[in-house]
Order: structure tokens, then C-alpha cells, then sequence
């Protein structure tokens, strides 16, 4: 029979071990985080968020998030999955991941050089029976420019499945 203290140690001894682990991966989730086009987010998992904060995400996607749904998901849905006149970001992301033509014709070099002609220049294309689609650029707006890079990770997060959540995502940058 184990006595109450073996089962203290053993439980004590778990814990400190599971705790050394858990911060070591969450540090090297944000700690050594570094943009990237090509890595644009980290998505991480806060074991004491509760609901959509449980995926928490790198700093400047978190503001993405924030500027996303200030400025763009009025057209393009909620969490960037399109509506019935704007297209679903997460899969005209994954077109320029493949280095497809986009709707305006253009093949793009990377996904990042797409987001930003799109977002900065705008976007007008003509459809059967004189119909033109049009997005705005927004090369002008203090929020959506100084925010860019985040606004593309946090697309790119979700594009890529890794950000799951359709609501706010947790602050990765402040889970110790």
C-alpha cells in the first residue's frame, strides 16, 4: 500500500515536471517567435483560457484580429469566410499558396506579395452582365497599414487550420 506521502511526492513530483515541460514549450512558442512571411503566427494552446482563448496566437495576429474585424469583416464574413458579395480569405489564401491566378488574373510569386497588392491597391473585377466587384484599397488606413503583417498571420493561421476558432483567439504572448 502506498502511504499519503509517497503519493504526495510522487503527485508533487508530477506536477513540477509537467510545469518545467508546459513552460518550456509555451516560451518556445512565443519566446524565439520571429515574423516571417513565410511564418506569419504560432498558434499555441493556454491550458487556463476558457472557450475560443484556449488557441492563443503570437502578438501582431492577435491585433490582425482585432483590425480584421474592425475594418474588413463587414464584407468578408466573420472570421474571414466570405459573404454573399466578398470571397472567403482562408481559401483565396490557399489559391495563392499554390501560386494560382486569383480572381483578378494575377499569379502572385507568395501569398504575402497577394495579401498585400489586395489589400494596399484594391480590387475590381467584372463579372457577366456588367456587374463589377470592387474592394477598395486600403493603402491609406493608418489601422489596416500599420497592422498588415498581423492581419495576413491571422488569415494564414486559419487558412493553414491551425487557428480553429471563429471568435477572439487567447494572447499568446502573455501566457507565462
Amino acid at each position: 500500500m502506498i502511504s499519503y506521502f509517497n503519493k504526495f511526492i510522487f503527485f508533487s513530483l508530477t506536477l513540477f515536471i509537467f510545469s518545467f515541460i508546459s513552460k518550456e514549450a509555451l516560451s518556445d512558442g512565443h519566446a524565439n517567435f520571429e515574423w516571417t512571411p513565410e511564418k506569419p503566427y504560432y498558434v499555441i494552446e493556454d491550458p487556463n483560457a476558457e472557450g475560443s482563448e484556449k488557441q492563443a496566437i503570437n502578438k501582431a495576429s492577435y491585433y490582425g484580429y482585432r483590425i480584421f474585424h474592425q475594418n474588413c469583416h463587414v464584407c468578408h464574413g466573420k472570421a474571414a469566410r466570405g459573404s454573399s458579395f466578398a470571397p472567403n480569405l482562408l481559401d483565396s489564401y490557399k489559391y495563392a499558396v499554390k501560386g494560382e491566378k486569383m480572381g483578378n488574373k494575377v499569379k502572385y510569386d507568395t501569398p504575402y506579395e497577394w495579401f498585400l497588392d489586395t489589400v494596399v491597391n484594391g480590387y475590381k473585377r467584372e463579372m457577366a452582365g456588367g456587374t463589377v466587384n470592387v474592394m477598395p484599397g486600403h493603402g491609406d488606413v493608418t489601422d489596416v497599414m500599420t497592422n498588415i503583417d498581423g492581419i495576413f498571420g491571422y488569415i494564414a493561421a486559419m487558412a493553414d487550420g491551425k487557428l480553429t476558432t471563429t471568435n477572439r483567439p487567447g494572447k499568446g504572448w502573455k501566457i507565462k
